[in-house]
């Protein structure tokens, strides 16, 4: 199933954060058909990988010490016989799944009629900052609106 999409209102794009994404970054959010949600850190932004698709976007972005990786989707698989679930927790306002696996932390919510997948790494599986979801937490609340093809905002280039 494709989920209709919600898209934020075009003022909301935080042009900061997008005019700080690399040519090709920035022209795959602007793109995308799905509203697309990056971490605001500037380390983050610096030289990330951004993939559009018809149905699902990506990104991806490293420093020394995390990788993070956001895979953003309007498509629903239904299972015959299971109903759906809500998270337990709350990400971004919204119920949401925490989970930890291999030292991989993941939050994953719907907003916006997208489903959100956040994914943090720590280079070294010992570090503090992987030690709880605090660091995933905290990357959620920043994230920032950039952009897709229902954010047409004057002043745009194609």
């Amino acid at each position: 199933m494709i989920h209709a999409v919600t898209w934020p209102p075009p003022a909301s794009v935080d042009r900061s954060a997008l005019a700080a994404l690399p040519t090709t970054a920035a022209h795959a959010a602007r793109t995308s058909q799905v509203p697309v949600l990056v971490p605001s850190r500037r380390a983050l932004l610096a030289a990330p990988v951004i993939v559009a698709k018809e149905h699902w976007t990506s990104f991806w972005a490293r420093t020394e010490s995390i990788t993070v990786s956001l895979t953003m989707t309007r498509l629903a698989r239904k299972v015959p016989g299971i109903p759906p679930l809500q998270g337990a927790h709350s990400v971004r306002g919204a119920p949401a799944f925490i989970t930890a696996n291999e030292g991989i932390w993941t939050a994953s919510w719907l907003e916006n009629g997208v489903s959100y997948a956040l994914d943090v790494e720590c280079a070294s599986p010992e570090a503090p900052p992987c030690a709880s979801d605090a660091l995933l937490r905290e990357l959620a609340s920043e994230l920032v609106y950039v952009g897709g093809v229902g954010a047409k905002v004057a002043g745009d280039r194609p």
